[in-house]
């Protein structure tokens, strides 16, 4: 799955060649380009946009707010959390202000899991044939099962929590995908007030590995943070 190493080097070449000099280093961030050679990723940030190091990143996931009440159970679920590989920010007005962003994780393809989410649903089945319902339902796509999954975890933790758009599939980059869009409030201890966010999450099978991508944004708090969402999508690219 991908676009073919041809097609990558074809867009992203004028980069490559200016990198020629240190072929050992995996990462490298050119300009407004970030390109993975390890991973076979690249995408180009908007313009104004930083990347961020990874203590930024932990300062972000560390100070969020959980709508869990237990404030140790809060923290273990922080702490089991991992950070993004790479993520991209608009630098916000203010240090205690909302910034919108985009966040890359990578997720293995583990067998295991893939074992759990087929007993799940056999254990599902079972229930329903319990309780006298209908079991004949179609076979849900790997992609539209992890983010059921992930919308699920949202729901336990982010306050007010809600999908606006169910998950569909699409194709990434030549790659299978599939997306939802929600909005939750967005508590952290440097904002002074909660802020209203909308999430579109992305969900890509990518060869050995799959990505899971998160674009945050609040337009309805201010103009500044509305995310082009499309054009960004549009220029993720794996080989």
């Amino acid at each position: 799955m991908g676009i073919g190493r041809r097609e990558f080097i074809k867009i992203f070449g004028a980069t490559l060649a200016t990198l020629a000099a240190s072929p050992a280093d995996a990462v490298s961030l050119v300009e407004d380009y970030y390109l993975n050679r390890k991973l076979g990723i690249g995408f180009q940030k908007p313009i104004g946009w930083s990347f961020m190091d990874v203590k930024e990143m932990g300062l972000v996931k560390s100070g969020q707010l959980l709508a869990i009440d237990d404030e140790v159970a809060a923290g273990e679920l922080l702490d089991s959390m991992d950070l993004p590989f790479v993520s991209v920010s608009h630098r916000p007005k203010t240090s205690d202000s909302f910034a919108p962003s985009a966040q890359f994780y990578l997720i293995d393809n583990n067998p295991v899991l893939a074992e759990l989410f087929d007993l799940g649903d056999q254990l599902e089945r079972v229930l329903r044939e319990l309780k006298g319902e209908e079991v004949s339902c179609p076979e849900l796509p790997a992609t539209i099962k992890w983010l059921h999954e992930d919308a699920k975890a949202c729901n336990d933790a982010l306050r007010s929590f809600e999908v606006i758009s169910q998950p569909n599939e699409f194709q990434l980059s030549a790659c299978d995908a599939a997306e939802y869009t929600a909005t939750y409030l967005f508590e952290h201890q440097k904002l002074t007030h909660p802020t209203l966010v909308r999430t579109r999450t992305i969900f890509v099978n990518h060869r050995i590995a799959s990505y899971l991508i998160r674009l945050v944004d609040s337009p309805a708090a201010d103009s500044v943070n509305e995310f082009n969402f499309d054009r960004f999508v549009a220029s993720i690219q794996l080989v």
